[in-house]
């Protein structure tokens, strides 16, 4: 008798197992993907805020599907979904109502409706489909309530001064600091903005701040350089400004090209995204917070007025000007160089290596492919991209790649890991 209940339990077990998994064969994180970075694009979103963005809406999604089996820890909902409940409804609800929520205030929310409907419009109207809308709408709304937190932090009026060695706003806009209260933003992972603070900038009366003012005046001029073809076009390929999908947004389309070549079933991309958007969430605002802490100023101004660095091997040159515009906010480190090496990192140590072939788009250049054998070296051309445009001295590189590779190491060790 004992045998056949255990029998029976072990059938119905193995019946519910099979029936997720063919609910979730019609799922991807693509679509709703994708309708993300097209929202951070026609918003305008800045980089740190768009990674903040991506961060919640993965997040949301993930702790959504882990509702379903909780083989993993979950973010900020326990995973309890409703016995009997539509995995399609949940996401589909979870994404609508995340992603409506984040962009409120700047993306038409008939737009995110009009694809809902898209994505439920085949799934029946039933008792299922009722219990995933009210889980999906549950997790969503844990997300809100971080979501409302964040807009609370106050804008900070940043005044910039003449000082040697100090940021301050740059032709032809002279645009005013953004976002300098991104330093405040409560990290979503590590314990503090801080936590994974990068040393000082070089001294800009030492020789090693020579040698680098005289390497991006070389290579990152717009009229005289010595960099090649290649470079100036991954100047623009990689710029990624306002507009685009930012730099975290373009690691996104990486992970989705990964989880095609690596035929990713989608609760392992839904954790994947989860873990990659916390992670670049957090080096955003950890290169924010040594940003506006060493309030570095960026190479056209540190040219332009070498007369008064004291440093006697540099001299003033007026008349550069970089290749690219310098972006409203301080040097040092570099936000490309942070974003991406947190990105490849952590697809490094999701994956087991790093050897993973892809190729990537760009939005400042419509048809252009790059193509790359591994998540290092895309992250090292992106790094280097921006000494090209001559709008970032090498130790911000070397020293962001640091910064995005230590909170990689950290989120991966720490979140989201299998009981």
């Amino acid at each position: 008798m004992l045998s056949k209940k255990l029998g029976t339990l072990v059938a119905l077990l193995a019946l519910a197992t099979h029936s997720l998994s063919a609910n979730s064969d019609s799922l991807s994180v693509e679509s709703w993907n994708n309708r993300a970075l097209d929202a951070i694009r026609s918003s305008r979103t800045p980089p740190p805020m768009a990674a903040y963005a991506l961060a919640l809406f993965h997040l949301s999604l993930y702790d959504t599907v882990n509702g379903f089996h909780g083989d993993y820890q979950h973010y900020l909902v326990e995973p309890e979904a409703p016995e009997g409940a539509s995995i399609e409804a949940a996401y589909h609800t979870a994404a609508y109502e995340t992603l409506a929520d984040l962009f409120n205030q700047s993306v038409n929310p008939a737009v995110f409706r009009k694809a809902y409907q898209q994505e439920i419009s085949s799934l029946p109207r039933d008792a299922s489909f009722e219990k995933g809308v009210a889980w999906g709408k549950q997790v969503a709304a844990a997300y809100k309530q971080v979501c409302e937190e964040s807009r609370k932090y106050d804008a900070v009026e940043w005044k910039t001064k003449a000082d040697a060695g100090i940021w301050r706003e740059t032709p032809p806009f002279f645009r005013p600091a953004l976002l300098p209260h991104w330093p405040n933003v409560k990290p979503l992972a590590i314990e503090s903005p801080d936590a994974f603070r990068c040393p000082p900038p070089p001294p800009i009366d030492s020789e090693k701040y020579a040698q680098e003012w005289a390497e991006v005046k070389a290579l990152g001029g717009r009229d005289k350089h010595d960099r090649s073809g290649y470079d100036t076009l991954s100047s623009v390929f990689w710029s990624d400004d306002l507009g685009s999908s930012t730099p975290p947004g373009t690691w996104n389309l990486i992970a989705q090209e990964v989880c095609k070549s690596q035929s990713y079933e989608f609760y392992k991309q839904v954790h994947l995204f989860a873990l990659l958007n916390l992670t670049m969430a957090d080096a955003g605002i950890a290169c924010w917070d040594a940003k506006y802490y060493y309030n570095y100023w960026r190479p056209e101004t540190a040219i332009r007025q070498a007369d008064i660095d004291n440093n006697p091997a540099t001299e003033a040159d007026e008349s550069w000007i970089p290749l690219m515009g310098s972006p409203p906010f301080p040097e040092y480190p570099s936000g490309h160089s942070s974003f991406s090496r947190s990105a490849a990192q952590l697809l490094t140590l999701y994956c087991g290596r790093d050897d993973i072939p892809f190729s990537t788009t760009s939005d400042q250049v419509p048809g252009a492919i790059r193509s790359y054998p591994g998540f290092d070296a895309c992250a090292t051309e992106v790094g280097m991209s921006r000494l090209h445009g001559g709008i970032h001295f090498m130790s911000a590189n070397l020293v962001g790649q640091e910064l995005g590779a230590q909170i990689a190491q950290f989120v991966h060790q720490n979140y989201l890991q299998r009981k």
